[in-house]
């Protein structure tokens, strides 16, 4: 999961918290520092403040990947199209969500004051959560726009296409099958979890250990028992498609022949040893519903990915004169 949306996942819950915290009518927690428009995409304007918080978290992104070095015109190049690529896919979200009348009801408006209050509260105070938002590159305004496009406009358009409105996608089990089966992987691993207080040097011994007893030819569902945190049935695997694991494992995972398992990879969660695993037609005969969503999710990922590449973008006289020293500044917002 990238950081550009990371921020938004921990608020569902908070969309129910105290209501009486905010107004009605204002907009709670909103303010801007640069609103000046940046460019637009398919005619929606994109402030200053807006392009900064994808660019900045797009960075950290790169960073993770061993990106690190932005003064390299490659890497600067490879960070502006990422943003760019952000943003062709929000608003071409926004211009189906025009297309298809979407409109926020009442109680979102006022469920999004009730996330934003609900937020202040859990910071501990105005000014705490001002300083949150600056570390993210956010503005107020950046983030109550993140969080109806997050939770109800996307949301919304998801739940309309999901019933095969417009014939957009699909949703017969002849083609959710063959989408399962053309473009799903399987596997199993070895996961030892990096949890407050473990050593990571420790853990990282521990999985070598299971390396080197797999090498030796030790069954890899009796390694898993004695070394493995992960929950799941090891010999049963998980079926998975694109952008819904870490990157580290599904790119280890879509290199491996069926059959093979990897050396040690290094996740932000632990150590990891993924072994891949065969597609079976009839599990997926089986399990045709729960695997209905996930099949969904991909092909409106690469619906809106289609549309996206014809969105009209038009950077303005002013994105010429930013620079990448101003976009990954710490600007606390003083108001």
């Amino acid at each position: 999961m990238s950081r550009v949306k990371r921020v938004f996942v921990a608020l569902t819950a908070l969309l129910i918290l105290v209501s009486m915290l905010s107004g009605c009518g204002e907009k709670v927690g909103s303010y801007t520092i640069n609103s000046r428009p940046v460019m637009t995409v398919n005619g929606f304007e994109v402030s200053y403040d807006e392009y900064k918080y994808f660019y900045y978290n797009h960075m950290v992104d790169l960073k993770n990947e061993d990106v690190t070095d932005f003064d390299k015109p490659e890497n600067l190049q490879k960070l502006k199209e990422r943003t760019e690529q952000s943003l062709r896919t929000k608003y071409t979200v926004m211009s189906l969500i025009d297309k298809y009348e979407i409109k926020l009801e009442k109680d979102d408006a006022q469920d999004v004051n009730d996330s934003v209050s609900g937020y202040i509260y859990e910071q501990g105070g105005e000014a705490k959560f001002r300083s949150w938002l600056a570390d993210s590159r956010m503005t107020g305004d950046v983030f109550r726009d993140m969080l109806e496009y997050t939770f109800f406009y996307d949301v919304y358009l998801r739940e309309l296409l999901m019933t095969g409105y417009d014939n957009c996608i699909k949703m017969d089990d002849a083609t959710i099958k063959q989408d399962v089966m053309d473009n799903f992987y399987r596997y199993t691993q070895i996961f030892i979890e990096f949890g407050e207080g473990d050593n990571y040097v420790i853990n990282g011994e521990k999985m070598n250990e299971a390396y080197q007893l797999l090498k030796s030819g030790e069954d890899f569902v009796e390694v898993a028992k004695k070394y493995s945190d992960w929950n799941v049935n090891s010999e049963k695997g998980v079926y998975a498609t694109e952008g819904e694991k870490l990157w580290i494992i599904e790119k280890t995972a879509l290199e491996l022949e069926i059959g093979e398992y990897s050396e040690v990879v290094k996740s932000t969660e632990g150590h990891h040893i993924i072994k891949r695993l065969p597609l079976e037609e009839s599990y997926v005969d089986k399990n045709l519903e729960d695997l209905e969503v996930a099949s969904f999710t991909r092909r409106y990922h690469e619906y809106i990915d289609s549309l996206s590449k014809d969105a009209e973008v038009v950077y303005n006289k002013y994105y010429e004169t930013i620079s990448h020293e101003m976009l990954i500044k710490y600007e606390l917002y003083e108001g």
